[in-house]
């Protein structure tokens, strides 16, 4: 895997994190998060829904805030917390490529590579790329992608909706 589709791939898990605990709440479970990470390749029972249920909650309050600055300092605290330890790895078919902490626990090892996707977008893009749905009712984070930085919805179905019904209201 390029290190730019890693990137890619690891920030999409890390908004999904948010997403699911967003929409979800309490109800979130073990499987829930296997089905999500499942490319991690920690057992189902390894996943502690509470620790990833903070890491979700901590990145949503950092992409929360509208202040730039703060914003870039919050992450700072979260990468400090998880003390991302890079490291060479080739293992499977894959060739070399990061990971991010030394053996232990699946948080661990997940949060330090998804904070550490997070950083790498926010340098590359900046932190204004992550983002809330502007459909109302909606309170989903996404991460754009566009060329120009113009994304307002998290998906299409939210962006068919709005523009439906200002279709409607025009008739």
């Amino acid at each position: 895997m390029r290190p730019e589709t890693f990137t890619t791939w690891a920030v999409g898990r890390a908004v999904d994190l948010v997403n699911l605990y967003a929409d979800r709440g309490d109800s979130v479970t073990q499987h829930d998060l296997h089905t999500l990470l499942h490319e991690y390749d920690f057992p189902e029972e390894d996943l502690d829904v509470r620790a990833f249920g903070r890491l979700a909650r901590d990145l949503r309050g950092t992409f929360r805030d509208p202040d730039h600055e703060v914003r870039v300092q919050r992450l700072n605290h979260l990468l400090d917390r998880a003390q991302p330890l890079p490291r060479l790895a080739e293992h499977d078919e894959h060739g070399p490529h990061f990971h991010y902490a030394a053996a232990g626990s699946a948080i661990d090892h997940i949060s330090s590579a998804l904070l550490m996707a997070v950083a790498t977008a926010v340098v590359d893009r900046g932190v204004e790329r992550f983002g809330w749905c502007a459909a109302p009712g909606c309170d989903r984070l996404f991460y754009d992608r566009s060329r120009n930085g113009s994304q307002r919805f998290c998906s299409r179905s939210c962006a068919t909706r709005v523009n439906v019904r200002a279709h409607r209201a025009r008739q």
